[in-house]
């Protein structure tokens, strides 16, 4: 009677079904939330480091203005000029200890100074002081469009470190 019993009721058990998997979409409200919370932060994050880094960005599509200029005029005195007067816009905007007012051979030490080299006032970024203030005859410099490149290729590598 035993073995009727067993085998009948193993007869009347069914077959174990597994559960369907889970399927990832559509997604919970939690990840929903979570999605929205980092798109957000996201754009704000973008909208923060873009705004952060306008200064360097605007400094270096004037340059290229100012070399475009040279370029098209060749007048070595005021490209000199005119980035004396971008270094000191820059400066302005940037450093809360810079005095606009500053010129000749302290302009140049302060540039080394936030340069961290010599390069202004022992080398190219000399002729930031000397050139501006020379007559057109007495500026016959025969390598002009080299002078222009260093002191372009100088005032752009100052302008990637000084800003941010």
């Amino acid at each position: 009677m035993a073995e009727l019993d067993t085998s009948l009721l193993q007869k009347q058990l069914l077959d174990i079904y597994q559960p369907e998997s889970v399927s990832w979409w559509p997604l919970a409200s939690g990840w929903w939330l979570l999605i929205a919370i980092a798109l957000i932060s996201g754009f704000f994050l973008g909208r923060y480091f873009y705004q952060k880094t306008a200064l360097k960005r605007a400094a270096l599509k004037e340059l290229k203005h100012i070399e475009l200029r040279f370029k098209r005029q060749q007048n070595l005195n005021q490209l000199t000029m005119s980035l004396n007067l971008l270094l000191r816009r820059i400066l302005i905007s940037s450093a809360a200890n810079f005095n606009p007012g500053i010129s000749g051979t302290a302009w140049l030490i302060y540039l080394d100074k936030t340069w961290g080299k010599p390069d202004f006032s022992q080398g190219i970024g000399k002729y930031l002081t000397t050139l501006p203030y020379q007559s057109a005859q007495h500026n016959q410099i025969e390598n002009q469009a080299d002078i222009a490149s260093k002191l372009i290729q100088l005032i752009r590598a100052w302008t990637r470190k000084n800003t941010r």
